[in-house]
């Protein structure tokens, strides 16, 4: 056999090794993108800080300073970065919206709850309502339902009030080695008490906004706005008299218009309104269901939901 190192031979050679390394290259860029698009949402929540997302969508006014500020505010220690940002298109809007739900990215959204069309037939199309129709977004007794089922896995043998007195030490060590034990900030002893602290903090707060909307499904139910899904796409032909029948209405969003400002609070309308108004008439909160992406995170939004309640009005003073 020819051993002799031609020049042709090398740069064969160099560019087949040079595919190889193209190859490797996208493979582990392929890997890495399958990673954190199925499994993102657990990383980005469990070990590099959790991620909150707010979003207004489109038709609303900016009142995304405000907003930004009061979310900062509530949510836990292990949320380190917050958005709350503005789509400004239609179009845009809904495609945000469909990337957004498939990589856990939406964690509340505030529509605008207007009819889009003057027609009897289309009364119920709303931008709220077409949200509630296509994507996975909480009712708001299931949400109180899964959070206190959630809650109630840190509470002592023989309690059943969500009560500071009542939390478990043991719970709260194993869920904070579940949560954070790849997390390099909690490395030695002096963080890791901090963080035993802090997650104690996590579950109180998660306590008290349990309880709090546990109020206000039983005394203040009207804020909540009830609505049958499918009802949207029913009026658009979009789907069957047979699959619109088997839902029941439920209560999907929070309509902004009902915190009515007490003395001394702040006015709803800084956080939410539709351009030219001065009341948030025609806006509703919704909170997505990202379980699947971030599993014990979910409830963050109780933390915004309750924050705002207190801040605009006296429901849970």
């Amino acid at each position: 056999m020819d051993s002799k190192i031609t020049k042709k031979r090398l740069y064969d050679f160099l560019q087949y090794e040079w595919l190889k390394i193209i190859g490797t290259i996208a493979a582990a860029i392929f890997i890495l993108y399958v990673v954190f698009t199925t499994l993102g949402g657990e990383m980005k929540k469990l070990d590099a800080g959790g991620r909150y997302y707010l979003n207004y969508a489109y038709g609303l006014d900016d009142c995304s300073s405000e907003m930004s500020s009061l979310v900062s505010s509530a949510l836990s220690y292990g949320v380190d970065y917050t958005s709350v940002y503005r789509f400004t298109s239609d179009g845009y809007s809904e495609e945000q919206l469909n990337a957004y739900s498939k990589t856990g990215e939406l964690d509340a959204v505030i529509f605008d709850d207007v009819a889009l069309s003057e027609d009897e037939k289309y009364k119920e199309v709303t931008r709220f309502a077409y949200a509630v129709d296509k994507y996975n977004i909480w009712d708001f007794e299931s949400l109180y339902n899964s959070a206190k089922t959630y809650a109630e896995s840190f509470l002592k043998e023989e309690t059943t009030e969500l009560k500071e007195e009542n939390i478990s030490d043991e719970a709260i060590e194993k869920s904070f080695e579940r949560r954070l034990k790849r997390n390099g900030k909690y490395k030695s002893a002096k963080k890791r008490a901090e963080g035993l602290s802090l997650e104690k903090q996590r579950i109180i707060k998660l306590f008290s906004s349990v309880n709090d909307l546990e109020r206000l499904l039983t005394e203040h139910r009207e804020i909540f706005r009830e609505y049958r899904k499918y009802t949207a796409l029913y009026a658009l032909g979009d789907v069957s008299k047979e699959d619109y029948e088997k839902e029941t209405p439920k209560l999907y969003g929070v309509d902004l218009s009902k915190l009515t400002v007490s003395e001394g609070k702040t006015s709803i309308d800084r956080y939410s309104k539709l351009p030219g108004k001065t009341t948030a008439e025609g806006t509703a909160l919704t909170i997505f269901d990202m379980s699947y992406f971030q599993q014990e995170d979910e409830y963050e939004s109780l933390n915004v939901l309750s924050a705002l309640v207190r801040k605009t009005t006296d429901f849970l003073d």
